[in-house]
């Protein structure tokens, strides 16, 4: 900084300046002026001027990086121009090679050093020749090179102490510590680090190399599992770099603390960290640190549950480890890749991975690594089926990783070790495994911890100890807890919940196998089990991002648009309908990741858990109410079913199988009727549809429809109450069952009671928002396929006298966007699709894209009603926990109080006289849930068939 300010005091020369250390311009001039001189200029360069540029050029190694490759690059071209003495060129050739280490081009550095070396013992200067061995040292250490780095470092030792570089010596020192740690021998790396900082400190220089060196001792303390101390290392060392500007350090630190933060399971504080390490290394192109980014997220997606984003990670380390020569890096990298391929389902895949790598292991003699090499190899055998074997190969991890001292690792081989145990038949024995473990679990992170929980619950229940078995899943339940709070809410924390709900389900199932099940357990474990994803949304994540997020955010929308125009008209345009379908899974894999970043990037902990009491649950419900919530465990379906008074837990006599079976045949019929309904079907039951009679129809979609009331409904009918609410709550794939047209006792459920879904997790914790303004929002789109939507939209404005001016016809993404949060009721007709393979982006059209379930994460909704007059919007995808994933949740997540959607494709003339008798009773009634009966019953006097009046769902966001 000093050399600039010089610089802008007294003008640059506009002639060659003299090839002197003692002329002002190359000690004062910035790096730029530096390259263009020495680019443009002629003449031999002196070894002191050389010597001095090869300083400037290491002083912003730390800081700068890619200015120091430029005037490296700038000498040696100069130097190699000139042909210059041997040891002006071993000068350039050490500067050539210290900036490629920084930027994570190792085997430039490794040829550049081999280059500097020969020339400096051509030169005969024993002194600049131990200086540039003390570099080598060093990468050859990071390219496994282990013997020849060892044999350079003695030979670099004798010609340092020959001329007496105390400096040099310390900073040699400083490497044959990396050698030790590369070896696994971190206690021995960790006191040399210490002996190196004390005489660094002793020396009082204090610059760019001792903070590097103080990470280094930050790293070893991980190693150890000192973790307090490491962290406290890295904090200091990150202000440290930060005050003497050393930017591209303060990556190092970031990147180094986040593995550390990941051991301890802390991923909302990993997260931002490696975020932030990742953009200073993308600035400095420091490809080995990106490459190890790559390989922590990979690690990470994959303690999170998240294979195929740790598979795509994993393999772009592994190919730039590959290409730098850094084969250590890349099979520690390859390991990911099989763990990845193991959480897939590809076993056999990861088998022959892991053979490779413990054989280049093995002979590398890092027993550390092959112990854990052996540990993924017990998994894939387990999954195999091949228990007696990775019994065996888990065993061995387990002791070698205990003796390595690593007990977190160790405990997991030793879990594996068991469940193989427990797989081969022999519970009392897998029991035994773990006794001496379960003491010490309280020491490791929640993930560990769960684990292991989980397995010895298991043998409890082999075991026949139920007791124990519950006490056991308990305890790992709370282990799920600590680690949904370390994980950022969002995408992350639903993907992880898949492994964790399974510990609530196994509590469930001892719950409601009791002799006499406890409700208020059962009760607790059914809302522990699901939902929480759902929960996490009802507070709005931004995803706005910048600028450019947002015009991808666009781009997709209007690729998504033309695609549905193509699909509509059918035929034309297969080659481009295909290539258009591939860019957009590109961009919404694009999308979901950077929306992932940005949640991470927050770190937000969302809200706690529920905690909604049988008693506080009963209290809100009427006299006349009926709350139904569905459940389907290992081996049945139950049914908890509450009223104001009384509570009972049913078990249906019936299995899942049968219910999606008529499910099937019932999405069959349907299919059936949208595509062959016609105009004709407005006034006569007796109209034909595609050749067959519509009461025919008829009674085939009835007995499909009393098939699923007589396993769903007609069990639990003695615990219902005669009339009033039906609350249903759907679990699994009984989201998709049609309960508003069940029939009980030959007739619709609607002539008893008014049915209304709800989430129930939002029943405890739903905030109200203070609306902007107390407006309603009439919109449309108008598209060939709806040619009566402007008939819809006024004849809903004229029933809630909200007046024609107000509508909003063709609105703009941005224009609905924009107007979504401000309104109290929300009527959209437009056009729907649910995305059962991409939910997030399932969309409703607009003018000129469509607005996708993603985008409703970001607002804040004010309306009491919403009503979604769009194909099979009110559609729900149970994904992994029980997430609530479809157009309808998303705007209750959002903050709608009240909502009506189809669940299937709808008939426009059928739609605008179901929404007539629906506004028309609402305005009676005020109630939702009995405006949406109303309009049932009134529709099917004309509209004789389920498929026109049964697709309208009312749900609540709370009770």
């Amino acid at each position: 900084m000093s050399g600039n300010r010089c610089a802008a005091r007294r003008p640059l020369p506009t002639h060659p300046p003299p090839l002197t250390v003692d002329d002002p311009f190359w000690l004062e001039a910035p790096i730029d002026a530096l390259v263009t001189a020495l680019t443009e200029g002629h003449g031999a360069i002196p070894r002191e001027l050389a010597a001095h540029l090869r300083d400037r050029a290491a002083a912003a190694l730390h800081a700068a990086p890619q200015e120091s490759s430029r005037l490296a690059d700038a000498l040696l071209s100069r130097a190699v121009q000139e042909d210059a003495p041997p040891a002006v060129l071993a000068i350039a050739w050490r500067a050539r090679a210290e900036a490629a280490i920084y930027l994570g081009k190792l085997r430039l550095a490794n040829r550049a050093y081999e280059q500097a070396s020969s020339l400096a013992g051509a030169a005969r200067d024993s002194a600049l020749r131990g200086q540039i061995l003390v570099g080598w040292v060093h990468v050859l250490g990071m390219l496994g090179d282990r013997g020849s780095s060892e044999a350079r470092a003695s030979e670099a030792e004798q010609l340092l102490r020959r001329s007496g570089d105390e400096e040099y010596l310390r900073k040699l020192l400083m490497n044959r510590a990396g050698l030790l740690y590369h070896e696994e021998r971190y206690a021995e790396a960790y006191d040399t680090y210490q002996r190196v900082v004390r005489r660094f400190e002793r020396s009082g220089t204090l610059d760019g190399t001792y903070v590097a060196l103080r990470l280094n001792l930050a790293v070893a303390c991980t190693n150890l599992l000192r973790l307090e101390e490491a962290r406290e290392i890295f904090v200091g060392t990150e202000d440290l770099a930060r005050q003497i500007g050393l930017e591209f350090v303060v990556g190092h630190a970031r990147f180094n603390r986040a593995e550390l933060e990941r051991l301890e399971g802390r991923y909302r504080v990993a997260l931002p960290l490696l975020i932030s390490a990742q953009e200073v290394f993308t600035a400095v192109g420091a490809r080995d640190m990106r490459a190890s980014v790559d390989r922590a997220q990979a690690e990470i997606h994959l303690d999170l549950e998240m294979p195929e984003e740790a598979q795509a990670h994993a393999a772009s380390a592994v190919a730039a480890f590959r290409e730098e020569g850094m084969e250590l890096d890349a099979a520690l990298s390859e390991l990911l890749l099989a763990r990845a391929e193991i959480a897939l389902g590809l076993p056999e895949e990861a088998e022959h991975r892991l053979a490779a790598i413990r054989a280049y292991l093995q002979r590398s003699r890092l027993p550390l690594r092959v112990a854990q090499t052996d540990l993924e190899r017990a998994r894939a055998l387990l999954q195999r089926g091949r228990s007696a074997e990775a019994g065996r190969a888990a065993r061995k991890a387990t002791r070698a990783l205990e003796r390595h001292d690593r007990p977190a690792q160790a405990a997991m081989a030793r879990s594996v070790w068991a469940r193989a145990t427990l797989q081969s038949g022999l519970p009392r024995a897998a029991e035994q495994l773990l006794q001496g473990l379960l003491p010490t679990l309280g020491r490791f992170a929640p993930a560990v911890r769960q684990q292991v929980w989980t397995t010895a619950a298991e043998c409890a229940e082999a075991c026949a100890d139920r007791a124990e078995a519950e006490r056991r899943y308990r305890q790992a339940a709370a282990a799920v807890e600590a680690e949904r709070r370390m994980v950022p809410r969002g995408e992350l924390r639903t993907r992880v919940f898949d492994r964790q709900s399974s510990v609530y389900r196994a509590l469930l199932q001892l719950a409601i196998t009791e002799p006499r099940p406890r409700l208020d357990a059962v009760l607790r474990w059914i809302l522990a089990s699901r939902a929480r994803g759902y929960l996490d949304r009802s507070v709005p994540v931004t995803r706005s991002g910048s600028a450019r997020l947002e015009t991808k955010r666009n781009d997709l929308a209007s690729l998504t648009r033309r695609i549905e125009q193509l699909e509509f008209v059918g035929g034309s345009g297969a080659t481009d309908l295909r290539a258009m379908r591939v860019r957009r899974r590109s961009l919404e894999r694009g999308l979901a990741a950077e929306f992932r970043t940005l949640e991470a990037r927050a770190g937000q902990a969302g809200r706690g858990r529920d905690r909604i009491s049988l008693q506080r649950l009963q209290g809100r419900l009427a006299d006349d109410d009926g709350l139904i919530i569905y459940q389907i465990t290992r081996d049945r379906i139950v049914a908890l079913v509450l009223r104001a008074s009384s509570a009972r837990l049913h078990a249906l006599p019936c299995d899942l199988s049968e219910i999606e079976g008529d499910l099937a045949r019932l999405r069959l019929q349907i299919d059936t009727m949208t595509v062959t309904s016609g105009a004709g079907l407005t006034e006569s039951t007796d109209a034909n549809i595609g050749g067959g009679n519509i009461a025919f129809q008829r009674r085939a979609a009835d007995r499909l429809l009393a098939s699923l009331s007589e396993r769903l409904l007609e069990p639990i009918l003695s615990s219902l109450p005669p009339t009033g609410r039906l609350l249903v709550v759907p679990h699994g794939s009984l989201h998709q069952v049609p309960f508003e047209a069940l029939r009980v006792d030959g007739e619709y459920v609607d002539t008893r009671w008014s049915v209304v879904r709800t989430p129930l997790a939002g029943s405890e914790t739903g905030t109200a928002r203070s609306p902007v303004d107390a407006g309603v929002l009439l919109a449309g789109v108008e598209l060939p396929e709806l040619p009566e939507l402007r008939a819809e939209l006024e004849m809903v404005a004229d029933r809630l006298g909200a007046g024609r001016d107000g509508l909003c016809v063709n609105p703009t993404r941005a224009q609905l966007l924009a107007q979504l949060p401000k309104r109290r009721a929300i009527h959209l007709a437009t056009h729907g699709r649910f995305r059962e393979d991409n939910p997030a982006f399932s969309s409703l059209t607009v003018a000129d894209g469509v607005v996708f379930v993603a985008d409703l994460a970001d607002l804040a909704l004010s309306a009491d009603l919403v009503v979604l007059s769009a194909c099979s919007t009110g559609r729900v995808f149970p994904g992994r926990g029980e997430d609530l994933a479809g157009v309808a949740h998303a705007f209750l997540a959002a903050g709608a109080q009240s909502l009506v959607a189809p669940l299937w494709r709808i008939r426009e003339g059928a739609t605008r006289d179901w929404m007539a008798a629906f506004y028309r009773a609402w305005a009676t009634h005020g109630s939702v849930a009995l405006a949406t009966r109303s309009a049932a019953r009134s529709t099917r006097e004309r509209w004789d068939h389920p498929y026109f009046w049964g697709a309208f769902t009312c749900h609540l966001a709370r009770i």
